[in-house]
């Protein structure tokens, strides 16, 4: 049996609508990965900010195991 090849066209309607929500979900994209880059960095500034307190205390739990009553 001969297979032949057949090109298949689709007809698409509104064009116009479908190039203009894909813009929107181009620019939503956009928006949230500002959001998570804002995330990221507000994470990691409060991950330095535990990470002294961390510090801070373990340094003066170590200074106060020196103490004697």
């Amino acid at each position: 049996m001969l297979e032949r090849k057949r090109d298949v066209y689709l007809r698409v309607e509104k064009v116009s609508e479908i190039v203009e929500t894909l813009k929107e979900i181009m620019e939503l994209e956009e928006e949230l990965k500002e959001l998570f880059y804002e995330y990221d960095t507000y994470n990691l500034e409060e991950s330095k900010i535990f990470e002294n307190w961390s510090s801070y205390l373990d340094d003066i739990l170590l200074r106060l195991d020196h103490v004697t009553l």
